[in-house]
């Protein structure tokens, strides 16, 4: 279950903005299947899900965030499991200061998905109080009536409790380790 509590993605508002609504789109990384392309639509969608979701969970609002999971996930982990890991996660992050999506990178019908479709990587990074880093990535499904479930979500991160004396190199190099995208 903890690759389910990634958190990433975000444009570059701090969770106090009250609007899901990024300003600059990151760019597209790179595509991969047949012809399909990701509109602007497409790209908004995603980085307001992934900001709406974040924030949600951010905030406290565990249902909501719960709710943009995919059908097949919300059987698996269950709200209240999935509601306690999310609360324990906050608690010992701290306060967020930043979520920034950093790259989007859309897949159609990708070999290792569990089911065919649309999917967007959306890779973020994130600041939090008790951390000196956090990035992950969270894969969204394209549903059949156009919009966005999350399917995956994961996260990296060094907590200042773990490495209390981390130099700018070594948190270079663990970045660099656990595949960070700025």
């Amino acid at each position: 279950m903890q690759n389910l509590f990634a958190a990433l993605a975000a444009a570059a508002l701090a969770l106090q903005a009250q609007g899901p609504a990024a300003p600059d789109l990151p760019p597209i990384a790179e595509r991969s299947g047949t012809d399909w392309r990701a509109s602007d639509a497409d790209r908004q969608a995603v980085v307001d899900s992934t900001l709406a979701y974040l924030q949600a969970k951010d905030g406290g609002r565990y249902d909501a965030a719960w709710a943009f999971l995919t059908p097949g996930n919300r059987q698996r982990f269950p709200l209240a499991a999935w509601s306690e890991e999310a609360r324990a996660f906050n608690a010992s992050a701290g306060a967020v200061a930043e979520r920034r999506v950093t790259r989007l990178t859309w897949y159609d019908n990708p070999p290792a998905a569990g089911e065919p479709g649309i999917y967007a990587a959306v890779d973020f990074t994130s600041d939090f109080a008790n951390l000196h880093f956090l990035c992950g990535f969270l894969i969204w499904r394209r549903q059949e009536d156009g919009g966005w479930r999350l399917a995956r979500e994961e996260q990296n991160m060094v907590s200042r409790a773990e490495a209390p004396e981390l130099t700018a190199e070594q948190r270079a190099n663990a970045r660099r380790a656990m595949h960070c995208q700025d």
